[in-house]
């Protein structure tokens, strides 16, 4: 959280051994964080874009129906939707 918000360290870390340590500098997480946000949201767009249920849709309502939209992960076989379920 320090790094996102440049914000006072709530913790301290100390070490039990030798090690060796990588550092980010606050800004370049930052950058990273928002391109990489960017790049996902475009994706997702993208995606949206060619379903034919959402095709009347402007942008901003595209952008809006992807804010309420969350990832599940599926292995093979696994029943996606049941019939009798609500929903």
């Amino acid at each position: 959280m320090a790094l996102l918000y440049d914000a006072v360290r709530t913790a301290t870390i100390t070490c039990t051994t030798d090690v060796e340590v990588w550092q980010l500098d606050g800004n370049i997480f930052k950058k990273i964080i928002i391109e990489n946000s960017q790049q996902r949201r475009s994706t997702e767009l993208g995606f949206i874009q060619r379903v034919d249920l959402f095709r009347n849709l402007d942008k901003y309502e595209k952008l809006k129906l992807l804010d309420g939209l969350k990832v599940q992960w599926f292995k093979k076989g696994d029943a996606i939707i049941r019939a009798g379920e609500q929903g």
